[in-house]
């Protein structure tokens, strides 16, 4: 992963957009997503601040597509509820767009990857 490239007014804005976004998927939205539980993992900021990319991830993940495309079908109702939560901190409130975050699969195939590896102890040094 490339070292992030981000302002600090694109970060401190990202953590007030994720903190809000949260509040609704435990609030509002919480019947949204049914059974299955969804986390807000993170939020990445674009550098004019007009689109914020919000990483989702599911339990179980299995029905990772179904819930973000409810997260996408819902999220005027979300946008709305943060932009009334924000609306003295933020000038105008971005775009919603919202991503799955594929963190934890990704370390589960690198885990299995290495699990199957066949490493050969090494050779312990003679002693003299």
């Amino acid at each position: 992963m490339l070292p992030s490239m981000e302002s600090i007014r694109q970060k401190k804005v990202g953590r007030l957009i994720k903190e809000e976004v949260v509040s609704f998927f435990q609030g509002q939205g919480r019947g949204m997503f049914g059974n299955v539980l969804a986390t807000v993992t993170g939020v990445k900021m674009s550098p004019d601040l007009s689109i914020a990319r919000i990483y989702l991830s599911f339990l179980p993940s299995e029905k990772k597509a179904e819930m973000l495309d409810r997260a996408e079908e819902n999220k005027g109702r979300v946008r709305g509820f943060v932009g009334k939560r924000l609306r003295s901190a933020l000038r105008k409130i971005p775009e919603f767009h919202f991503h799955n975050d594929e963190t934890a699969e990704y370390s589960q195939h690198i885990n299995k990857i290495l699990d199957s590896l066949d490493i050969p102890p090494a050779d312990e040094p003679e002693q003299q």
